[in-house]
């Protein structure tokens, strides 16, 4: 049987420790949130070091990236069915921009820092799933 290790935070009660059972506070002052921690192959050791205003940038300048590769896509689209609404390049790009979004999003969330390998995941998938559903 492995044993797993937790991860206890204290955190601040704001509202009141009489709804809290007393199992539950520390020092009736705090409430204990206890989850378990990640697994060590889970954990992105090298990313653990940069600073959370660091880590906003880049995610903030990544998400940049993706909304302003959208709004491309959007005006492209645009342009082409002005042209000629009855051609096939609108689905034809539509196509080759969903099968090339996911590889354009690896690489620009490899300018993020995450904790884990979950939260790179979930940051990836989020802006996979952003574009396809604006495309």
């Amino acid at each position: 049987e492995e044993e797993k290790e937790m991860v206890i935070e204290l955190k601040p009660s704001s509202t009141g420790m009489s709804s809290i059972s007393e199992a539950l506070s520390f020092r009736k002052t705090h409430i204990l949130n206890v989850k378990e921690s990640s697994e060590p192959n889970d954990v992105r050791w090298m990313d653990l070091q940069v600073s959370h205003r660091v880590r906003f940038l880049q995610y903030m300048a990544t998400t940049i990236a993706v909304v302003w590769f959208m709004t491309w896509s959007f005006f492209f689209i645009s342009a082409l069915d002005g042209e000629d609404p009855d051609s096939y390049a609108i689905p034809l790009f539509i196509t080759v921009t969903n099968i090339l979004v996911p590889k354009l999003c690896e690489f620009i969330n490899k300018f993020e820092s995450h904790s884990t390998e979950g939260a790179r995941q979930a940051s990836l998938y989020v802006k996979v799933a952003l574009f396809r559903w604006f495309n």
